[in-house]
């Protein structure tokens, strides 16, 4: 019977070959994906936590969601009190801007229609007569 070769010539057998996962190659993946999930639930639960509230409503109705939305609905008057909430909102809508284009887009001081000459009643009465 053949012996099999060593374990640490199978793994470098040759240009192009990939090197085998060892067993600690998924536990370090899985800490790494956890860390990055605790993340954004953090960063979900300080900054729309408004969010948090509206996700709990969804939850079949019973005695344990209540108590679930009861906690939501207070850290989400903490949140706001603290003021990441709204810190919150506001990043969400500069990136949705930026995102959009309107950030760059020029701005006209007389967007309004009522501050263009000929646009509203008084200066139409005056173009006129």
């Amino acid at each position: 019977m053949a012996a099999a070769p060593p374990r640490s010539a199978t793994r470098n057998a040759g240009p192009g070959r990939h090197r085998a996962r060892r067993p600690h190659d998924t536990a370090a993946n899985v800490r790494a994906g956890l860390v990055i999930f605790l993340t954004a639930f953090a960063g979900l639960a300080l900054f729309r936590s408004g969010d948090l509230v509206s996700v709990t409503y969804d939850l079949p109705p019973g005695e344990s969601s209540e108590a679930v939305v009861s906690v939501a609905e207070t850290w989400d008057g903490w949140m706001r009190a603290l003021g990441t909430a709204e810190l919150g909102e506001a990043i969400v809508e500069t990136v949705g801007a930026f995102a959009s284009g309107e950030m760059f887009a020029p701005t006209d001081p007389g967007e309004d229609d009522g501050d263009r000459p000929g646009t509203n009643e008084e200066s139409a009465g005056e173009d006129a007569g």
